[in-house]
């Protein structure tokens, strides 16, 4: 699996040293590191590269995530089906090119409970340190190429 990258994220602006990187021999060990961290209350976030957990694991994240009111991201092998799961959100995130030069993703909304399916184009704004509508979401040339 792909993981973080920690000078990629050093260019959206999060310090590298901020990050803590735990690894495991199966998945299982994954989604106990994951639980654990949740559960320490010195976390921001916590994100995993992991195979699809079963309903099981992900119901024990979920809860966790809950209680911890810390948000759990987790990192699927690209072209995996989804899982089931009691996630909120389900998304896809898929990197494309720009017409301005900036990092471009696609966030397609997948999956929200009480919500509905929406897609949205970001850029990287190395200036603002933020993420802005890409241009083409902005003046609708996207919605109209749909």
């Amino acid at each position: 699996m792909a993981g973080l990258y920690g000078y990629g994220l050093a260019d959206l602006g999060w310090d590298p040293a901020d990050l803590v990187l735990a690894r495991g021999r199966r998945s299982e060990d994954v989604l106990w590191q994951l639980e654990e961290g949740l559960r320490s209350g010195a976390v921001a976030a916590v994100v995993g590269d992991v195979a699809a957990p079963d309903l099981t694991a992900s119901r024990r994240l979920q809860l966790a995530a809950e209680a911890a009111r810390v948000p759990v991201l987790l990192l699927l092998p690209p072209g995996a089906a989804p899982p089931q799961s009691v996630a909120l959100t389900r998304w896809r995130i898929v990197s494309r090119p720009s017409r301005q030069g900036r990092p471009t993703w696609c966030l397609d909304l997948q999956r929200c409970r009480g919500g509905t399916p929406a897609r949205w184009c970001v850029e990287w704004d190395d200036e603002e340190v933020a993420f802005s509508l890409a241009a083409e979401m902005a003046d609708g040339s996207l919605a109209a190429a749909e």
